[in-house]
């Protein structure tokens, strides 16, 4: 969105995000006059999860762009991906500003020789028990979902470390 005279915020579209709302006033005249002021109120996020059904190498390169992105704009933001099926080679995230990839399933995506089924209403009508017994075997991961949402619990608490629990464990 631009503001007055070429400043501009880019918003984002995220699938999940918590977020802090933020109000900004901008000018390139002291004073702000009314006539040459834009105000604006958006969101920063600290938090930044995309969810994919399919991850492939191509979903996973602009997903580095916009954790890239996240971490710029916010100092000490998150970004998670999370998917339901692989589709690519998997690949280490430590070089990207991407935290955390999330399989909920523990399965790579049907092969397109098989996906060509799925095209039309009849080749779906056709390959529905196969495709319901590929569910089956590959659930969703209960404990993927929980160790998510204990990491972004883990987030939100903003406790002060109390020092003998940190002499104990050794790390804060």
């Amino acid at each position: 969105m631009l503001i007055g005279g070429g400043m501009s915020i880019r918003p984002r579209d995220d699938d999940f995000a918590i977020s802090r709302r933020l109000y900004l006033k901008a000018s390139h005249h002291a004073g702000y006059p009314a006539e040459k002021t834009v105000e604006i109120a958006t969101s920063i996020a600290y938090v930044v999860s995309e969810c994919k059904t399919n991850l492939d190498k191509t979903m996973f390169q602009g997903a580095c762009a916009t954790a890239h992105d996240v971490k710029a704009a916010v100092s000490g933001a998150r970004y998670y991906l999370l998917a339901e099926w692989l589709d690519m080679t998997p690949v280490s995230t430590a070089s990207t500003d991407i935290d955390e990839v999330l399989l909920i399933r523990k399965a790579k995506r049907t092969n397109s020789n098989i996906r060509k089924h799925y095209s039309s209403t009849e080749g779906r009508r056709r390959a529905r028990a196969t495709y319901r017994e590929f569910l089956i075997k590959h659930p969703f991961r209960p404990e993927a979902f929980e160790w998510y949402v204990g990491h972004i619990r883990g987030i939100l608490r903003n406790e002060t470390p109390v020092e003998s629990v940190v002499l104990n464990r050794g790390y804060f």
